[in-house]
């Protein structure tokens, strides 16, 4: 079961912003949604030892208007604690708050581990949330290792400059007939070939991507700031 993040009660968003959202949201997606398949990185993953990849904290931000779980965030949440990403959690801010600031508090509460490596992936207003959160948390002088923005159409809108600088790595994932927003220093900028806005998140090229930024956390853990790669195994002609 997914970890889930609770913090104070349900909101109820405004009814407008509720519908002009779930069309956004819907209408790109109307190929239907992906299904989560295996990935070779996973391997990166379990290279990594036990004692690296507890220090490791991904947190997947959910659409507030994504009531019906298309995305396949909560799915993605269990799968990285499967391949030993023990502490990864799913924030729901249409029960946590869209504001960012329970979602800081949390990652406030993270940093009590002093090894501790945070990845942030936000997927679509999603990303904007993480990006309040962010802002919170510079109020206070904390940071985030990784920042994943996933398809986001507001932070477009936005651009990079508005991210503050307490973010180590920032990566954006797009799909490949969409232009990511401009603005951020240097950022590792990922095309996926799908279609449907709902299909990115659990999209193969994806998720390779995601465990890839894990494993270089769990990897930064133990000192060597590279992900290890397990050896090809020997196999004879």
């Amino acid at each position: 079961m997914a970890n889930n993040i609770i913090f104070g009660s349900r909101i109820i968003l405004p009814r407008n912003f509720l519908f002009l959202a779930m069309m956004l949201l819907l209408i790109p997606g109307l190929s239907g949604c992906a299904h989560l398949c295996p990935s070779p990185v996973a391997q990166e993953v379990a290279y990594q030892s036990e004692e690296s990849r507890e220090h490791v904290y991904v947190i997947f931000v959910e659409s507030p208007v994504d009531v019906g779980k298309w995305g396949g965030l909560p799915e993605l949440t269990e799968y990285f604690q499967e391949c030993g990403i023990r502490h990864t959690y799913y924030f729901n801010p249409y029960k946590e708050g869209i504001n960012g600031k329970n979602l800081a508090e949390f990652v406030r509460q993270i940093h009590c581990d002093p090894k501790a490596r945070v990845m942030l992936v936000g997927w679509s207003y999603g990303s904007m949330i993480s990006l309040k959160a962010i802002h919170n948390l510079a109020e206070t002088g904390n940071s985030i290792d990784t920042m994943v923005y996933l398809d986001s159409f507001s932070l477009r809108l936005a651009g990079g400059e508005s991210q503050p600088d307490n973010v180590g790595k920032t990566v954006l994932i797009y799909r490949s007939h969409i232009n990511p927003p401009k603005g951020f220093a240097c950022p590792d900028t990922h095309y996926i070939d799908v279609l449907s806005h709902l299909n990115l998140p659990m999209a193969p090229h994806t998720v390779d991507v995601l465990l890839s930024e894990a494993a270089c956390l769990a990897s930064s853990v133990s000192g060597s700031g590279v992900a290890q790669v397990p050896p090809e195994p020997d196999i004879e002609p």
